[in-house]
């Protein structure tokens, strides 16, 4: 009886160590291109609500690149942060998606993590912030700065 006990026991303590592990590990997760079903780009224009585009093939392709190539990963678990004015959807196979969205000066990336629980995080890569930036500079009536394709909306 005891040794069934200090088996269980074991077992239970794996298991615990296991899952905290689990839990530890970084949430960022690279996205591969077959799951992709499209990339929308997004910014709220103050006066005229939210504008919406479908990036273009290589644009897509690039900003998946992009994002998996993201650093200095930081947990946002009680998704502290502001109103973002722009972001980046990508929509996955399976009704999923990725925001990716503008954050002070990194970006802070929203997913579906462990069993539909949504998890939030910030990181950082270059070209991704310089998009975003782009996408917010479209508000200026004196800039041309944005995505090529803008006012394909939907």
């Amino acid at each position: 009886m005891v040794r069934r006990s200090v088996a269980a026991l074991i077992v239970l303590l794996l298991a615990g160590l296991s899952f905290n592990a689990y839990l530890d590990r970084s949430p960022h997760r690279p996205i591969s291109a077959r799951d992709v079903v499209g990339v929308r780009l997004w910014r709220w224009v103050p006066g005229s609500g939210m504008t919406e585009t479908t990036a273009a093939a290589d644009e897509a392709a690039k900003i998946i690149d992009w994002f998996n190539s993201a650093t200095e990963i930081r947990p946002n678990r009680s998704f502290a942060g502001t109103t973002a004015e722009c972001g980046i959807r990508v929509i996955l196979t399976r009704g999923r998606s990725v925001l990716i969205l503008k954050s002070g000066a990194d970006f802070e990336v929203q997913r579906d993590y462990f069993l539909f629980k949504r998890v939030s995080y910030w990181a950082r890569q270059d070209d991704v912030r310089r998009l975003l930036e782009r996408l917010i500079a479209c508000d200026s009536p004196n800039s041309s700065a944005g995505p090529a394709h803008e006012g394909d909306g939907e």
